[in-house]
């Protein structure tokens, strides 16, 4: 689990910006968190309330997160991690304009959201530099001054391996949305 460092906490930072808006989901993809079709989605599913008049609103309880698969190509350039959510949220809808709807707020429910994440590798010297660095000092040990990390290569790592994370995880789909979207229909189907 320590190369999922971020994903595990995910959920609330991009559900919460979907509510708040544009400019949250904004910041989110500027960060690099979000890759920009889902950006895209997510946006448009948030422009659909506006052009109503009304605004989301949520408010989370509990999330609870677990790894479904984490997959690495072997070429390590790229890894896939999957991650289930079960949050317990409540979410409503009110008129943009603060009057009153007449909608009130939702009861807490237990929801599910499987989000996608693509991670790119640094270097696979890197990660070796880094994993050896992370057995020392659960060892107790301190790391070794020259432990053969890519820091005096230009890698990043540093003398410790642990300067820059070995992977950047970047969110790609939620519940699917993407990829289907993308996936062509066949000929003739409807």
């Amino acid at each position: 689990h320590d190369l999922l460092e971020g994903v595990e906490h995910c959920y609330a930072p991009v559900a919460l910006g979907w509510a708040e808006g544009p400019s949250a989901l904004a910041e989110l993809e500027a960060s690099g968190a979000l890759d920009a079709p889902l950006a895209a989605r997510l946006r448009e599913a948030r422009e659909a309330y506006a052009a109503a008049g009304l605004a989301p609103r949520l408010a989370i309880d509990e999330v609870r997160s677990e790894v479904l698969c984490l997959d690495t190509d072997l070429g390590w350039s790229g890894s896939t991690a999957h991650v289930l959510y079960e949050a317990t949220e409540r979410f409503w809808v009110e008129r943009a304009d603060g009057a009153p709807a007449g909608l009130a707020e939702a009861e807490a429910k237990p929801r599910r959201y499987y989000f996608t994440f693509r991670g790119k590798w640094e270097s696979f010297r890197h990660y070796v530099a880094w994993v050896r660095d992370m057995r020392e000092r659960r060892a107790g040990a301190a790391p070794d001054e020259d432990n053969g990390a890519a820091g005096a290569d230009g890698d990043g790592a540093g003398a410790d391996g642990l300067d820059k994370f070995p992977i950047t995880w970047v969110l790609t789909d939620v519940n699917l949305v993407v990829e289907t979207a993308a996936t062509p229909k066949p000929a003739g189907g409807k």
